[in-house]
């Protein structure tokens, strides 16, 4: 995981398998990893605190750092609320669809204010029927 300060202060915390996030805006970016243009992308976590969480996919054509990086179209889908946290930890889930043009994405976590603790993070392809 990667992180990105946009509003400070923030501040991240990794545990074993979770991540706890402080401060103004932050965003959490997964590894690229491949994906299969049209096909659906569930994404789910478990988050708690006193602040807000969104999650998206970024969408590449390539993502290649060595070689070269082509953004698909859309290159950003995200949820379109973001989730209000609680105390209680609460599953969150979204799905997206690949664009025609995608071949690679990374997963973003935004988080808004207050802190969150995010855990059991995944992003798995719908099966077909």
């Amino acid at each position: 995981w990667s992180m990105f300060e946009i509003e400070l202060p923030s501040t991240i915390t990794y545990g074993k398998r979770s991540a706890t996030l402080t401060g103004g805006r932050t965003f959490l970016h997964s590894s690229a990893f491949d994906v299969d243009p049209g096909k659906i992308y569930h994404i789910s976590f478990q988050a708690k605190g006193d602040g807000k969480v969104s999650a998206g996919l970024l969408w590449w054509q390539a993502y290649d750092l060595d070689k070269r990086i082509e953004m698909a179209n859309p290159h950003w889908t995200k949820m379109q609320e973001p989730a209000v946290t609680t105390e209680k930890s609460q599953k969150i889930n979204t799905q997206f669809t690949a664009p025609a043009d995608s071949h690679r994405a990374y997963l973003r976590l935004e988080i808004t204010g207050g802190t969150v603790t995010l855990s059991n993070v995944k992003v798995l392809e719908s099966k077909a029927k």
